[in-house]
């Protein structure tokens, strides 16, 4: 037993060897930390500068492919001046549809001087839900911005023996569904 103790200690004191091998380990994880460092880096993330639609992303990608219905232009007021609103954060004011379109027209309660990212996305089967995010405004003051959605069909499911999911309900900022055809206006 003594004996095996002795070994025991002498491989653990002398583990030259072993060391090496940590080494060689050890580089081999640090030039492959530095290697992930490096494509990182070149990755630039290029923050939102004013107001954009944002088309790419994986929410009007997923909302395009169910209903073949592509958010291809925002219009929106700009803030002019500040009036005192409470507790009225969005009104949908109207929705025209057509064959080709389906515009949507809705007043929106952000600080004044907002930027805004623009979305769109299917939250259950026969909703769209409209995604507004305002940022890069640290005003104290609070203004109502008019805002037209333009979808246009792009004819995408044509021809794939798909079915488009048809809209029925309406939702801005995950807020409360609304039945469209209630705010269609001719």
């Amino acid at each position: 037993m003594k004996f095996i103790n002795k070994v025991i200690i002498v491989a653990l004191l002398s583990g030259c060897s072993n060391g090496d091998i940590r080494d060689n380990i050890g580089n081999k994880y640090d030039e492959k930390t530095k290697e992930e460092i490096k494509i990182l880096d070149s990755i630039d993330v290029i923050s939102p500068k004013g107001s954009q639609i944002l088309s790419k992303s994986h929410k009007s990608f997923e909302f395009y492919n169910l209903t073949g219905l592509w958010l291809s232009s925002v219009n929106f007021t700009k803030c002019d001046e500040f009036k005192l609103y409470m507790d009225l954060e969005y009104v949908i004011k109207k929705i025209r549809s057509t064959d080709s379109i389906l515009e949507i027209s809705f007043s929106l309660l952000a600080r004044c001087g907002s930027s805004f990212l623009f979305e769109v996305e299917l939250l259950d089967k026969g909703t769209l839900n409209i995604l507004c995010h305002a940022y890069d405004s640290f005003s104290d003051c609070r203004c109502m911005y008019d805002v037209e959605y333009l979808l246009t069909n792009k004819d995408y499911l044509e021809g794939l023996n798909m079915d488009k999911i048809s809209l029925k309900y309406i939702s801005l900022n995950n807020g409360e569904r609304h039945l469209i055809s209630s705010f269609y206006n001719e």
